[in-house]
């Protein structure tokens, strides 16, 4: 699946001990395909449920699928494919889900719309990625760790497709 292109390898030294990080750069396996355009997000809409749904710690619900296809992908791809959620600023490590935020837009024409003007982190409930039968995916840990779902890629005029399935719910 990957073809390297360099490894990397840096240290950090301290009088009790030394941290050494590697790592690898991989060439682009596959494209991401978005109708919508190079930016590339993907939105979920969740459905809406009662708050009664999240009674108690570890309540989940409105489970919903979600697909990220990927093109062009090498015609040497023969192993599963599978996506690797990243950390960042939304990642909850303590609960290995995600923040969720309630969001409020500005809906007037005469300026931008539908622009957020103000993003505060919902209290009581975050986000969930599982695999399609329901694992959770933990977030902000390795992808060996993460044990996303693989997907077999097929050849589509010469090039290899994938589309990964993928589960979002609210969680508490």
């Amino acid at each position: 699946l990957r073809a390297a292109l360099a490894a990397i390898a840096s240290a950090a030294h301290a009088d009790d001990g030394t941290i050494v990080i590697t790592g690898t750069i991989t060439d682009t396996t596959c494209v991401i395909e978005d109708p919508a355009g190079p930016r590339h997000t993907k939105v979920v809409q969740l459905p809406k449920i009662s708050k009664s749904a999240l009674a108690k710690d570890g309540d989940e619900a409105g489970r919903t699928p979600f697909l990220i296809t990927l093109k062009d992908c090498p015609s040497s791809l023969n192993n599963g494919v599978k996506a690797y959620f990243e950390p960042g600023p939304t990642t909850d490590y303590a609960t290995g889900d995600l923040k969720a935020y309630s969001i409020a837009y500005n809906n007037n024409p005469a300026t931008t719309q539908n622009a957020i003007i103000a993003a505060s982190e919902a209290q009581g409930v975050q986000i969930r990625i599982s695999n399609q039968n329901g694992t959770k995916i933990p977030m902000g840990v390795d992808a060996a760790a993460q044990n996303a779902q693989a997907f077999n890629p097929v050849t589509d005029n010469a090039k290899k497709k994938v589309t990964l399935r993928y589960l979002a719910s609210y969680v508490k």
